[in-house]
Order: structure tokens, then C-alpha cells, then sequence
């Protein structure tokens, strides 16, 4: 298994940036909403909404669908084929769409913030024909010139009447302004603000978080709805406010507070969760006879409640509570809660999604193998619906109930593309991966085969024994046992999506997921919390510099170590019972105070420890870091001091001192100052560290054949980003590249290179010596948009 021996916390690597629906992941509910103007029922009661409607993305019945990611996009087969409807009309732009509002098959409305006028304008895109022309309108300037506008939501009630909300203010006030408009959006009048709840109050300190804004839910000219999102300045009272003369005055009433109460307003509370009120639906019964109010209430760390009126919202009662067991950062109900019918509804939480059919009396999990965001959702049925998408996905496509999820990515050359993290799981087969998804080889790496694209950015690669392989998407965990041939999801845990993986077997490892750590041993159908002993916790777990390492050696009971914490010092902890029990292998007593202790890798019975200190100061007040690379061979019952980076003394700086383990020989000592040790791969006893010279850009590569017993130094002369490729040498270390080597044995191992997009060093290079010459092989095309 490769890990990271990081000296003074740099941190290098892979980081994907899922882009939440670029701006739609501020405030955009994804239930079906009135297609055709609703009329208001008799008794009060709210207009019967039509399923066909919808923020952000859209499944009729019918089997058209609406989506958008970095485009508008419309699919005619239910989401399995799509075309790019908004080609060539986008203006530039600062924040790109920032709300949206689909209506059945023909018409959508978008609102796109515009930096390439002067003064910025807020444009309305509209269309009445699916796409195929579009009209453009612009909305009045806001009340206070120059100021930012934060949009919320989008709403239309028929074809001609819709509303725009905005959100105008500071951290610690929030006032409202909004935009109606009488003919469809060809022309837009600010609305008198001061009718609207919440203005100029004042919030939760960093209340207001963007996938839970307010929001406005009309059913007709006259008659409406706001709901607050997470932005109150009202203890534990969450409401809703009703109109029924368009806007002009609002009356609230109250929700009913489950038995535990609502606690606090925010969803910002990330370790006690918040209070969130999300958008409120009008929805037929099963008979289609009048309709009722559901609006979903985020409380606590995952729970949600569900409050109903079948008085247009005069009076609320509580019909259902859910605990979803996701973090609170992750479960945004205005967005994944989608009711059908009063009594069918569907909640897309992180980690699975639920589905009652008898209004919350009893709610059925379908577990699922994709990470399901804060972005909307918008089922058909119960089986069939779509959720957002975002960095180069149109969107994602179920036809089970949400069991699995297909994205369906947007036009080739969308996102970063090129791969930086690779993978060798035997002598010539080989995994490739990053931003431009992921690929493969059975030849040592000179031909390629794309197994995801950009639409499934890689975050993490790793080899698990001769056979097996695992890799993190944006979305999802997979894992290969034909060394790349063929890849399967493993589901989830109910916390929802996993930023880093540490596995032993292809069925048996750790995950971090809602900020824990979890540990499976039946490929992802059951998942427990890791336990520590009594006393001991876990740092911050990071994809590239994990506290915990699983010896990859493809057993079902590879030993796992963790680093952990006890009394504000770090220990290390070893087990041989998949992560069930505990024991100390190496106290804080024999670590220096105040290093910083990582694991570097483990493979079996070893495992590499580094220990880095703040030495020194060393030119332009940079500080000097040295490390030592401890090593146990015996599941740590003895450890040694097998390597040292750089060399204290040869610096002139004073006494550092050292782990109290043995330094048999006198360790070796990486004489560059400044440098910088990013990486160790371990493959059997081969040892493989790269050093890149902070001063210069030059990269080393120490190896080691026997464990560390002995060391070779490979010293490449490649200085710069703009230097060019010395001959059998590496091209120069380009920010986007880690640099990460890849061994089979002491001498044999292969690098991926990614110099942008416009660079023609790019690609994958291969020695044979130790990393003294290299040859490249092949460029790993994901995407056409790098190597």
C-alpha cells in the first residue's frame, strides 16, 4: 500500500472539486411543482399540483428530463441520452446560473449572474419550445446599487406568473428582495420588499449556509408560500408564512417540534446539526382529489420531519419523523425530499434513499452505492428519477428505487481531465486516475483503456495485493479484483459519500465518511464505526495523509495501525483483528514532544512511521524540517530508525532530538536542504521515497531493495517548471503533479507526469534502474483534456 511520508505538512496530490450544479446548490428544491397555472381548491384548501416542475433538475412522467451542471440539458428518454439545448446563448459570467425553475416538457427559466456587463445584471433566460430558442430579459437593479445579491429561489405557478428571490446583506443581517413577473419572464418588476418576513433581522452568525436559503412556493397569482431554510433569528420556533394576494402581506404559522425539539437554527452546527425548513410542496392525494402541504424540517445531526396542512398552511401538524444517519454537512432536505402524492414520498439522504407510501408511517431504505449530495432530486415513480450533477455531469439516472445511480456525463471537454494517481497491481497491469476519471492497462502501461470519465473524477488510487484495486470517485468506492479489469461500487455507509479509503482486502478496510471512520469486512453491505481503546482518538483523516493504514497483502485479516491521540500526544496502535481490538506499539514516551507523527505505508507485518520536527529556520525565515522514517518489520513489538531528512548538523543547526528507537549503522541522511519528502511506496521489502527540493523544483529518488537495511540515491537534474526534459530524465515537477512513483521492484517503477493541457510532456514514464533514466511509455488520455 502507498501513502504519504509528509515532512512539515505540505500536502500534494489529487483534489477533485465537485462544483455543486455550478450555483444551483444554493436553495433549489427538487420536488415537482405546478405545470399549467393550478386553480385554488374549494374550502381553502391549496391548488393540486401536476408533477412536471421543478429547480434544478426534472423527470416528468413523461419521460422528459431537465438538468443543469455547466449547461442546460434535455434528455427525451428519461435521462439516458442528452443534448446540450443553451449552445452558443450563455453570456459571460461571474456565478453562471444561479437559480432555475423547469416546466414540463417545453418551458425553463434560468437566471444567470452577469459579469460581462457593465454595471453587473442579473439575466432571465427563457424558453417555451425545449430549448431549441431562447429569449432573454434582464432583471431591475436591486435597492442598493452595487451590492451582492445571493439568489435563492426560482418559482412559476403557471406559464405566465413566477417570482425570483434574492437574499441581500451581511453575515449577521439578511434582507430579502424579489422580482415578479405577469408574462412568462419577458419583462421583471422589483416587488416592494418590505411585505417579506425577515427583513433586515438579524441571523445565526454563519446561519443562511448555501444549500439551505429561503424559498417560495406558488400555486398560483394569488396564493404562496415562504419558508425560512436555516436563516431565523428565532429560537427553537421554526415557521411558515402564507400569502393569498400575491405577495403584498404574509401571515406565519407555527411547525410542531418533534418529542426531541428542533434545537438550534443553522445547518452550520456541523457536529450537533441544525434547524433547516425546507421548501414547502402542494401535492395531490392518491385519488387526485384536493390537495395538501408538505414542507420538510432538517433537525439535529440527521433527522427529518415532515409537517402537513390541509388548509393552505393556516395550521401545521407533524406527520412523520425520519433519522437518515447522515451527517447534519450532508443532509439537506429542501433539496432531496421530493413527495409524489400527499402520501408517497421520497428522501434522498446521503448513503440511501427512503421511500414511504403511507405518509410516513413506515419509511423502507434502499441502500445505495453513490454518495448522494445536497443537490435536487426529482423522481417520476418511486423507482425512476434523477438527481443533479455537477463538475462535468449532466446528472444521475435510477431506474431501482435508487439502489444505483448511472451519471451521464457532459460533452467531452468539460472539467480538468489528465490523471495524476496511479496504481500497479501486478507486473504489467496498471491503474490510472485523477480529474479526467479513470483508465486502465494490461501492458505495463503503453496501451490504455477508459473505464470512467470526467464525470467520475478519481480522489484515490490503491493496490490491494497481486489482483485487486481500489479507487474513490467523487461519488462512489470501487473496487477491482482482476487488477483493473472490471470495477463494482460497494455500498455506502448510511453517512453518505467517502473522501478516503484505507483497504486490506477487496472486501475488508476503512472508510472516512460524515466525519468518522467506519470499518466493513463484507464489501460495504454492513458497516461499523471504528473502536478505540478508551482515551484514544483520531486526528483529522485526510485522503492524503491518513492516521491509519490497512496492510494491503490481500488477506481478510491484514494487521491495521493507527495513529491516535491520548492526553494531547500521539501513540501508536497495532491490531491483527480487523480494527476490533487494540494495543499500544509505540508509546508518546519514545516520540519527541511535539512532533508530528504519520503513517507512511504498511504492507503485512511492517510498517514505516515518520516523525517530523521543526529544526531550524533556513533562508527568507522558511522554516528547516528534519524527519526520521522509523521502521518495524514484527507488527511492531521493535521498531528502527531507517532514514533521516535532511541532516541537522551539516545545516549548523542545534540538537534535535530523536525517536528512542535504534539507529543500527547510523542511518542515512538525504543531504538536500529545504527538501521536501512527498511520497513512500512500499512493493514487498522495495522501498521508494521521492524528495523535491523546495529551493529548486528538483526531484530525488531514494530507493531501498532489503526493507531499508541499505539505500540508493537517483538524483535528477530538472530544475523549474520550465525546463525542459533532460535526456533519460524526468520532465520538471509541475505543481499539478505529485510526482508519485509507482514500484514492482527496487529498480523497476512508473510515474505519471501531468503538465497541464497544453503540455506535450504529459503522460507516463518508466525505469528500470532505480530512477536514474526514464522512458516514457504513453500518454493516459481521460477525457482528451490532458495526460
Amino acid at each position: 500500500m502507498r501513502a504519504r511520508w509528509v515532512l512539515a505538512g505540505a500536502v500534494l496530490g489529487a483534489v477533485a472539486l465537485v462544483l455543486g450544479g455550478c450555483g444551483l446548490s444554493r436553495g433549489t428544491g427538487g420536488s415537482p411543482q405546478a405545470a399549467g397555472g393550478s386553480q385554488q381548491a374549494s374550502g381553502g384548501s391549496p391548488g393540486v399540483e401536476e408533477p412536471g416542475a421543478g429547480a434544478g433538475v426534472l423527470m416528468t412522467p413523461g419521460g422528459v428530463a431537465w438538468s443543469v451542471a455547466d449547461n442546460v440539458y434535455r434528455s427525451v428518454d428519461g435521462g439516458r441520452h442528452w443534448s446540450d439545448v443553451l449552445a452558443g446563448s450563455k453570456v459571460p459570467t461571474s456565478l453562471g446560473f444561479v437559480a432555475s425553475w423547469f416546466s414540463g416538457d417545453d418551458d425553463a427559466w434560468l437566471a444567470e449572474e452577469g459579469a460581462g456587463l457593465d454595471p453587473p445584471q442579473t439575466t432571465v433566460l427563457r424558453t417555451t419550445d425545449g430549448g431549441r430558442r431562447w429569449e432573454r430579459s434582464f432583471l431591475p437593479t436591486p435597492p442598493v446599487p452595487g451590492a451582492s445579491v445571493l439568489f435563492e429561489s426560482m418559482d412559476f405557478a403557471n406559464p405566465s406568473d413566477g417570482w425570483l428571490l434574492g437574499a441581500l446583506g451581511a453575515s449577521s443581517s439578511l434582507r430579502m428582495v424579489w422580482w415578479g413577473t405577469t408574462d412568462g419572464g419577458a419583462h421583471w418588476e422589483l416587488l416592494p420588499a418590505r411585505s417579506l418576513p425577515g427583513q433586515g433581522t438579524h441571523i445565526v452568525r454563519g446561519a443562511c449556509p448555501d444549500n439551505a436559503g429561503p424559498q417560495l412556493s406558488f400555486v398560483s397569482a394569488s396564493e404562496g408560500w415562504f419558508s425560512p431554510g436555516a436563516c431565523s433569528p428565532d429560537p427553537n420556533a421554526p415557521r411558515v408564512w402564507r400569502t393569498s394576494d400575491g405577495g403584498r402581506s404574509w401571515s406565519p404559522a407555527p411547525l410542531q417540534p418533534p418529542p426531541s425539539g428542533w434545537g438550534s437554527w443553522g445547518r452550520q452546527h456541523r457536529i450537533h446539526g441544525g434547524t433547516a425548513v425546507g421548501t414547502v410542496h402542494a401535492v395531490a392525494t392518491d385519488g387526485g382529489a384536493s390537495g395538501t402541504l408538505v414542507v420538510p424540517v432538517g433537525f439535529g445531526r440527521s433527522g427529518v420531519a415532515v409537517e402537513g396542512s390541509s388548509d393552505g398552511g393556516r395550521r401545521w401538524e407533524l406527520l412523520s419523523t425520519l433519522g437518515t444517519g447522515g451527517a447534519a454537512e450532508l443532509t439537506t432536505e429542501a433539496a432531496t425530499f421530493d413527495p409524489l402524492t400527499a402520501s408517497t414520498w421520497v428522501e434522498a439522504a446521503p448513503g440511501g434513499v427512503y421511500r414511504t407510501t403511507d405518509a410516513g408511517e413506515h419509511w423502507t431504505l434502499t441502500r445505495t452505492d453513490t454518495g448522494l449530495s445536497t443537490q435536487p432530486v426529482s423522481f417520476a415513480s418511486t423507482r425512476d428519477g434523477l438527481q443533479a450533477g455537477g463538475y462535468a455531469t449532466i446528472a444521475y439516472r435510477t431506474t431501482d428505487g435508487g439502489s444505483t445511480w448511472t451519471p451521464s456525463p457532459a460533452p467531452a471537454g468539460t472539467g480538468d481531465g489528465g490523471a495524476d494517481l496511479l496504481a500497479v497491481a501486478g507486473p504489467r497491469s496498471a491503474a490510472a486516475g485523477g480529474p479526467g476519471g479513470l483508465a486502465v492497462s494490461a501492458d505495463g502501461g503503453r496501451r490504455w483503456t477508459v473505464r470512467l470519465g470526467p464525470a467520475d473524477p478519481v480522489v484515490q488510487l490503491d493496490p490491494i495485493g497481486a489482483q485487486a484495486m481500489v479507487a474513490v470517485t467523487a461519488d462512489q468506492l470501487l473496487v477491482s479484483t482482476d487488477a483493473g479489469g472490471a470495477w463494482r461500487p460497494l455500498p455506502l455507509p448510511l453517512s453518505g459519500a467517502v473522501s478516503s479509503a484505507q483497504f486490506w482486502s477487496a472486501t475488508s478496510g476503512a472508510v472516512r465518511s460524515g466525519g468518522q471512520t467506519l470499518v466493513t469486512t463484507d464489501s460495504g453491505r454492513g458497516w461499523r464505526p471504528l473502536a478505540l481503546p478508551v482515551g484514544w482518538v483520531l486526528p483529522q483523516w485526510a485522503s492524503d495523509d491518513p492516521p491509519m493504514c490497512f496492510a494491503a497483502d490481500g488477506t481478510a485479516d491484514g494487521a491495521a495501525w493507527a495513529v491516535a491521540e491520548r492526553a494531547g500526544r500521539s501513540e501508536v496502535l497495532v491490531s491483527t483483528d480487523a480494527a476490533r481490538s487494540w494495543r499500544v506499539t509505540l508509546p508518546a514516551s519514545r516520540l519527541p514532544a511535539g512532533a508530528s507523527v504519520g503513517l507512511a505505508a504498511c504492507h503485512g507485518r511492517r510498517a514505516y512511521l515518520s516523525v517530523d520536527q521543526v529544526a531550524g529556520r533556513l533562508g527568507m525565515g522558511q522554516p528547516v524540517y528534519t524527519a526520521d522514517l522509523l521502521a518495524a518489520t514484527d507488527l511492531g513489538h521493535s521498531w528502527r530508525d531507517i532514514l533521516r531528512t535532511p541532516a541537522p548538523a551539516a545545516l549548523g543547526l542545534g540538537h534535535v532530538a530523536r525517536p528512542d528507537v535504534p539507529a543500527p549503522g547510523g542511518p542515512p541522511e538525504v543531504d538536500a536542504g529545504g527538501a521536501q519528502v512527498d511520497l513512500l511506496e512500499i512493493r514487498g521489502s522495495a522501498l521508494w521515497i521521492t524528495v523535491r527540493n523546495q529551493l529548486d523544483g528538483s526531484l530525488r529518488f531514494v530507493t531501498s531493495a532489503d526493507g531499508g537495511a541499505r539505500w540508493s540515491l537517483a538524483r535528477l537534474t530538472s530544475p523549474g517548471p520550465q525546463a525542459s526534459t533532460p535526456p533519460g530524465g524526468l520532465p520538471a515537477a509541475y505543481p499539478s503533479s505529485p510526482a508519485v512513483p509507482v514500484s514492482s521492484d527496487a529498480l523497476r517503477a512508473w510515474i505519471v507526469v501531468s503538465g497541464g493541457k497544453t503540455s506535450d510532456s504529459s503522460g507516463l514514464y518508466e525505469t528500470s534502474d532505480g530512477g536514474r533514466s526514464w522512458e516514457r511509455m504513453a500518454t493516459v488520455d481521460l477525457g482528451g483534456t490532458g495526460g
